[in-house]
């Protein structure tokens, strides 16, 4: 898998100006947040990567994979107008996010490329962890949450992880 988050790392960049920390440090940096702001977490989940195309992207990444990149869910997130597909790296999820129209993933990607732009963390009640976020002085572009790919999501403004975003979500439970 080596080889594959090498190309990741490559062909998607964490934007910043040092670029010896890449996904992991904006991950940690994070997840120390969360922990700073008394916030349970679950897990980390995934880095989301904005694209000018998926299929580009998840055919770039097949070619130097030495296995296919399997089981890809895809949808349509109309409250962030995106598509998404995210699919499993050996034991971390990505997800590959191309704007369908004016959202801060779209001029994330007019500011700095194809790239990372988000990290996200599961978190055990989204409701609880804004207001602890908001209680710590983070800037929020979502203070509700929202309906994402994979459970109710939300995220904070890039002021802390600059210009990375972080996205807290609550997995909805089927009934």
């Amino acid at each position: 898998m080596g080889k594959v988050w090498n190309h990741v790392e490559r062909s998607w960049p964490a934007p910043r100006d040092d670029p010896s920390g890449g996904y992991q440090a904006f991950r940690d940096k994070a997840g120390e947040l969360l922990a700073g702001c008394s916030i349970s977490i679950v897990a980390f989940n995934h880095f989301g990567i904005v694209v000018r195309s998926i299929e580009e992207a998840l055919n770039a990444l097949s070619a130097v994979s030495e296995t296919a990149i399997r089981d890809v869910t895809s949808a349509w997130v109309g409250a962030y107008r995106v598509q998404v597909a995210r699919f499993a790296v050996g034991a971390t999820e990505l997800e590959f996010i191309e704007p369908g129209g004016e959202s801060f993933f779209a001029e994330h990607q007019r500011l700095h490329g194809d790239g990372l732009h988000h990290v996200s963390f599961q978190v055990m009640d989204i409701a609880a962890a804004l207001r602890a976020l908001l209680a710590n002085s983070v800037r929020l572009l979502d203070r509700e949450p929202r309906s994402g790919s994979h459970g109710m999501v939300a995220f904070t403004a890039p002021d802390i992880l600059s210009p990375v975003h972080l996205e807290v979500f609550q997995a909805v439970q089927n009934k």
